[in-house]
């Protein structure tokens, strides 16, 4: 486990079985971790103010993430989440069974996901102002996204969703 922590009011862990978990951390209120049998988490952190995760049997948790103030996982069983991101104000995720989530996001207000066996979600967003998924049972979504309002998607048992 190794910390680089600078001006931070209040971290909580509760953690068994995890092999390597590194933050570089600046300036973060209060980070809240809940984690069981997870491999690795990474986190390259500024000016976030709150940090919360609920997380079983993950392998690979990366973020790189700059000015966001909340940011919300509920997470069981997901094999790799890696996300990018500044200037967001809040992200919240409840995520069962996901194999892989990808983002690289830059000034989004807020994202909303209630997901349950995805195998593969990747988006490159800018700009954009809410972005709300419920989705069950999608093999894969795909989104290059660039100064979109609102997107608000009610999905169920669908393989492929690509926009542009």
């Amino acid at each position: 486990m190794k910390f680089v922590c600078t001006d931070i009011v209040e971290m909580k862990f509760v953690c068994t079985d995890i092999v390597e978990m590194k933050f570089v951390c600046t300036d973060i209120v209060e980070m809240k971790f809940v984690c069981t049998d997870i491999v690795e988490m990474k986190f390259v952190c500024t000016d976030i103010v709150e940090m919360k995760f609920v997380c079983t049997d993950i392998v690979e948790m990366k973020f790189v993430c700059t000015d966001i103030v909340e940011m919300k996982f509920v997470c069981t069983d997901i094999v790799e989440m890696k996300f990018v991101c500044t200037d967001i104000v809040e992200m919240k995720f409840v995520c069962t069974d996901i194999v892989e989530m990808k983002f690289v996001c830059t000034d989004i207000v807020e994202m909303k996901f209630v997901c349950t066996d995805i195998e593969e979600m990747k988006f490159v967003c800018t700009g954009i102002a809410e972005m709300k998924f419920v989705c069950t049972d999608i093999v894969e979504m795909k989104f290059v996204c660039t100064d979109i309002v609102e997107m608000k998607f009610v999905c169920t048992d669908i393989v492929e969703m690509k926009f542009v």
